[in-house]
């Protein structure tokens, strides 16, 4: 027959062991997700460059405070108010063309070089508004000013807004 244990021996597995066992396989990990460790470190390295890892970590070591705080401030009747308009705000942009915008930011841009360069004090005649109206260049960007007024007189037609 069998004879009964008398003693149980736990095992305690070895810290030094243990810990290269860890790093080991954290190495593993590191080696087969590199693109995204160095990646990761590039953010960090940003949030830390600009202090927001600093302010994150901040938040998060005073988190219910935080959250109280912001709780607080959404409760105020300007405050969502505020988060309506920037929610109609963000489906706006979303109805905007970039690349059409970037092209009107731009000619924006190149006005105002143009506007910087021409003498303030010459005054402009009926002649010379004429001769203005005839070059290229004003027309078009005239044309576009004239469509632009146009839809926006559409709009506030159709909202029932027109004052």
């Amino acid at each position: 027959m069998a004879k009964p244990i008398q003693t149980v021996v736990q095992f305690t597995p070895d810290p030094q062991a243990a810990s290269e066992k860890a790093l080991l396989r954290l190495l593993q990990a590191v080696a087969e997700e590199a693109d995204a460790v160095e990646e990761a470190l590039r953010v960090v390295r940003g949030l830390h460059e600009r202090g927001l890892l600093e302010l994150t970590a901040a938040a998060l070591e005073q988190g219910d405070d935080v959250l109280r705080i912001v709780v607080e401030q959404l409760n105020q009747p300007g405050a969502v108010r505020a988060l309506q308009n920037l929610v109609r705000l963000v489906q706006q942009l979303e109805a905007l063309n970039l690349e059409k915008m970037g092209t009107l930011l731009e000619g924006a841009a190149n006005g105002l070089e143009e506007a910087l360069a021409q003498p303030a004090d010459r005054p402009l005649g009926v002649f010379g508004l004429m001769r203005a109206l005839a070059d290229p260049d004003i027309s078009t960007a005239l044309n576009a000013l004239l469509g632009a007024l146009r839809g926006m007189g559409r709009a506030l037609r159709t909202t029932g807004k027109e004052g």
